[in-house]
């Protein structure tokens, strides 16, 4: 698992690779941390193989890290499955999803 982030403009990204879980909140965190709050954000999931539960727990914390309601966060190459799990726990109505 790896995290890396890019910034072109004010649009960050923020690559994850391999298992979105648990093991992956500190460097997570660490790498939303860095980026300043109110841009754009890009969380590429197109190397994403699994995520769980805690992995959405932390999706809603860097949500409401970026601005919360106001936050501007779009999850894209997302996989059929990672997607069924995205729709199925609501989060189409809190991320921009393609």
């Amino acid at each position: 698992m790896s995290i890396s982030t890019t910034t072109f403009h004010n649009q960050h990204t923020i690559k994850i690779e391999g298992c979105f879980d648990f093991s992956a909140q500190s460097e997570f965190q660490q790498a939303y941390e860095q980026l300043p709050s109110n841009d754009s954000y890009i969380l590429d999931f197109s190397t994403v193989e699994k995520i769980d539960s805690s992995a959405l727990v932390m999706l809603l914390s860097f949500r409401d890290y970026v601005g919360g309601d106001n936050a501007n966060i779009r999850l894209r190459g997302c996989s059929e499955d990672i997607l069924s799990i995205l729709e199925l726990s609501n989060f189409k109505t809190l991320f921009n999803i393609s």
